[in-house]
This record gives C-alpha cells, structure tokens and sequence, in this order.
C-alpha cells in the first residue's frame, strides 16, 4: 500500500506530491542487505496433487530463511510478477530454463539472483528437491543445489537448502546467525502443511480458507510463531477485523515475547490503524530486541512523516525525526532508493527544494524506473519551469503504473501531467492536455477535484475554437 499523495496549490493550479510509501510494505531487511533476490515458487514435478501444497510451502520457507537473514533483501514472485509482465509471462508458461530470458527479466527488476526449484515425492515418501539459482549480473546459467530424503526430514532439508544457498551466493553465516535463521520454525510437518496451505490460499484471496488453515497451523502446533502473524495480517489487511488482527498479535505477544518479528508486525498493525504512538513504540521494542532490522528504521521514518501530515501546523518535529530514521536506514544500505526518495520527500515539506531534488536524482541514479522518485522530480521541475523535464518524469513514471492503474499515484501524475501539457501553450501540448484531462474525468468522475479538472478541460477547447 502506498500513502496518498498530498495537494498542493502551484500558480493557481493543483499539483499532487511528493510520492511516499507506508509503513510495513517492505519486508523484513536485515543489516547492510546487499544482496537482492527474488524468488519464484517451487514446482511440483509429480503428476499426483497430493504433495502440490509444497509449490508454495518450499517458497514461503526459502522466503521466510531469506527475510530473517541480515544480508539479502528478498523479492517474492507477487512483487516480481508485478513490475515484469515479462517475468509473469515466463512463470505462466513455466518457461523459466532460458537463462538469457530470465537474465533480462531480473535485471529490469534489479535483481542480484532469482531462484525457483522443482521437487518430486516418490511413492516411498522420499522427497527430491532441485534449487536453481541465476547469478543476474554474470554470463553462467542456472546453477543447482539438489537434496533428497525422507519426507519426514523436509525441514531438516530445507535447512541445509538454505545454508547451501547462501554459502553459493557468497554469504558467510555465524553460528548465531544460523540459528536465527531457523527461530520461528516449527519440527511439526503438519503445522507445516496448514500454514503452506493458509500461504496458498491468502495469495488467491480466498481468505476465508486461508484463515481456517492459519488456525489450524495454530492448533497443530501452539509454539508455531508464523501462524499467529500470518492470521494477524489477513485479520487486519483483508478482512477488515482489527479487533481479531489484535487478539492474534496479542496472543503473539504473550508467546513470543522476545521475538522481535512480532513487534515489527504489531507496528505495522497500529501503524495502518493510525494509532501512530503505539506504532512508534513497537517499532522502538523491536529495535531494542534485535537493531539490526534495517526496515523499522525505515518504517519509523514513515510514521514520524505521517504524524507531520497530521499536524502541519507543527511539522518540524516529526519530520526532523522521519529524516534521522530515513538516514539510519540509509547508514546501512546507501543505495536504498525507497529511503533515498523519502529523504527527498521530506526535505520538499520543510521547503528545502534544493536538497529534495538532489535526493530524487539519487534515487533515478540507483533505479531510473522508480515511479514515486520520477513523479515527485517532475514536480520539482515543473516548479522551475522546466514543463519538457517534468513531462518526461511524469510519462517515465506512468509507463510503470500503466500495468497498474488502480495504483494511488496513478491519477495524480496524470494530473501533473495535464498542468505540465497546458504550461507549454502550444497546440499540440495543449491537444496533449486535453487527452489527460480526459482520462483523469473518465477514470474519477465524482472525485471531489472532477469540477477542476473539466475547468481546465473546458478552458483549452474554448483556447482551441477561439484560435
């Protein structure tokens, strides 16, 4: 999720910016996350559906390992298949061995590997695991980790499976860090299953069976962290229970209280309730369990920032603060555009114009596609009068939200695009502007800012006939 942009009033024209994101969107990143990997679920090569819930059950734990370690910042399929038509076109078709194909996909998604495995269960419950893994920024193919044994040892399996990932990827692990990697796991093959099956069915919005799952991971095992976590979310996200989202991170709470994991959801629980004080103090109650998640840093920086929009008249504070979260985070990961367009954000609210747009070309510099990054540059540009740079920004950003239209920064850069057409006062921008003006009316007829925008529609007609 994504906050809303915010109006501003520009030479008599409205101007939507800067772009920012919420809290608890990103994942669980550790220190220095230098390494970014995405991974694609695991594909059951047996023709019998009855092991099939372990397409998504081996890729959630890979995941899940991969969240926990303090080095590499993971992407799953959802968030890849999202921003490369491409990648979701590969993983349709289940044509994923080119390894030329899949290079280009990952390096438009700035991806360091992508993984994906395959697995078979033979009628002697023995279960053979095949992990492939593309090195993006070489020239190799896929190379393999392969694993086998019983089915009654899989977690043991994906243990080593992970272990062996990361030695090939070139992360050295100690002891202690290979032990927080398997902390919230459970020896419970059962428990397993139902809280794949509740993964599988909450990714297909089918949240009533995943919650029956979640639960039932919960029955199976009561010292089974994830189940209590993954039931909070679907509670709090999907169907709009808060007071059920609270009992579960409570319960959460009780159990586990010297998970930092747990504070980090509940954070994100009260954060998405506005509650922004409690927000602030679990974020703080993680850091001092564990400071090295790099992503409450982050996350801390988002609600100071909220708190600002909520008080404007007394913003200084808060985004003084949102700009030393946003600096830690960075202190750890300096090429973070997220926090690097956050920081640029919050310079433009303290009116620091210059600074904001230094951070913005840092952010373009680490990833040119970025569409937040673009949209609030061009709303600098557009402030200096700079219309051919702003429109270049604004159409750079839409032609990543176009496969997303529904995205809450899709409208407003079509607005800024408008007001940026209409400041060039030729026939063709002009004609341009009107198109815009079109969609924007089309897609958001009864918004309250509809009557503005047909203004603006109208006067350009009447330019045109009068010319």
């Amino acid at each position: 999720m994504k906050w809303s942009s915010m109006a501003l009033v520009l030479a008599g024209l409205i101007l939507w910016g800067p772009a920012c994101q919420k809290a608890g969107t990103r994942a669980v990143l550790r220190l220095d996350p230098l390494k970014t990997v995405g991974v694609i679920k695991f594909y059951n090569l047996d023709a019998s559906s009855q092991y099939k819930w372990l397409e998504s059950g081996l890729a959630l734990s890979l995941i899940g390992d991969l969240y926990k370690q303090y080095k590499v910042n993971v992407k799953e399929q959802i968030q890849l298949e999202e921003k490369s038509p491409l990648l979701s076109r590969l993983i349709q078709f289940r044509d994923l061995k080119s390894p030329a194909v899949m290079r280009k996909a990952a390096r438009t998604l700035k991806l360091d590997y992508l993984v994906f495995g395959e697995y078979q269960v033979n009628q002697r419950k023995q279960i053979f695991l095949t992990l492939f893994y593309l090195d993006v920024a070489g020239e190799k193919d896929f190379q393999t980790i392969r694993l086998q044994g019983d089915l009654s040892q899989l977690l043991d399996l994906q243990n080593k499976m992970i272990l062996q990932l990361m030695e090939k990827i070139g992360i050295s692990l100690s002891a202690e860090e290979q032990a927080d990697i398997f902390k919230e796991e459970t020896k419970n093959l059962r428990a397993y299953e139902y809280l794949s099956l509740g993964y599988q069915e909450h990714l297909r919005d089918r949240f009533e069976e995943a919650k029956r799952y979640y639960i039932l991971a919960q029955q199976e095992d009561q010292n089974y962290l994830l189940p209590y976590l993954y039931l909070g979310v679907l509670y709090d996200a999907h169907l709009g229970d808060a007071e059920q989202a609270l009992a579960s991170f409570d319960k959460a709470r009780r159990y586990f209280a010297k998970q930092p994991l747990v504070y980090h959801f509940l954070g994100d629980f009260y954060f998405h309730q506005k509650d922004f004080s409690k927000a602030i103090e679990s974020y703080e109650q993680c850091l001092s369990l564990d400071p090295r998640y790099v992503n409450v840093y982050y996350n801390l920086g988002t609600v100071y920032q909220a708190l600002a929009q909520e008080k404007p008249l007394n913003k200084k504070i808060p985004l003084k603060k949102a700009l030393a979260y946003y600096r830690l985070s960075l202190a750890c990961n300096n090429r973070d555009f997220e926090s690097l367009n956050h920081v640029g954000s919050v310079f433009y609210q303290l009116g620091k114009k210059d600074s904001a747009a230094v951070y913005y070309e840092k952010a373009l510099a680490v990833n040119p596609d970025y569409p937040e990054a673009n949209c609030n540059w061009g709303l600098v540009l557009n402030e200096e009068g700079k219309f051919p740079n702003a429109i270049a920004a604004y159409e750079k950003a839409l032609n990543v939200l176009r496969d997303d239209s529904r995205h809450p920064l899709y409208l407003p850069t079509v607005w800024n695009l408008a007001v940026a057409y209409e400041k060039m006062e030729t026939d063709s921008c002009n004609l341009k502007a009107i198109n815009s003006w079109n969609y924007y009316l089309n897609a958001n007829p009864f918004a309250p800012d509809a009557k503005v925008a047909l203004a603006h529609k109208e006067a350009l007609l009447n330019k045109g006939k009068k010319k």
